[in-house]
């Protein structure tokens, strides 16, 4: 089907509307075709879709850690104030 020049589209559609937990194995069963999808025109359709999930997936990932360490930093700058504790 990841070859096809229609069925991929059914592919496309199933990895934009599955789950997070049904995307990961989609992933995780096209991996092991990725060097022959990337001869494909079709295939390549798929591959940059699931890089598009890749990408979004390390943003939230890097979003959501500096979010905790900009946290993480406020409470002790706001600590410090609170016990009048010289921060240089």
């Amino acid at each position: 089907m990841m070859k096809d020049q229609y069925a991929n589209y059914v592919v496309q559609k199933m990895i934009d509307v599955a789950e997070p937990s049904q995307r990961k194995i989609l992933m995780q069963r096209i991996r092991p075709h990725l060097a022959q999808l990337r001869k494909y025109t079709y295939g390549k359709h798929i591959i940059a879709k699931l890089e598009k999930y890749v990408v979004r997936l390390r943003r939230q990932k890097t979003l959501s850690t500096k979010t905790k360490t900009k946290y993480k930093v406020r409470t002790v700058v706001s600590t410090c104030e609170k016990y009048a504790v010289r921060v240089l």
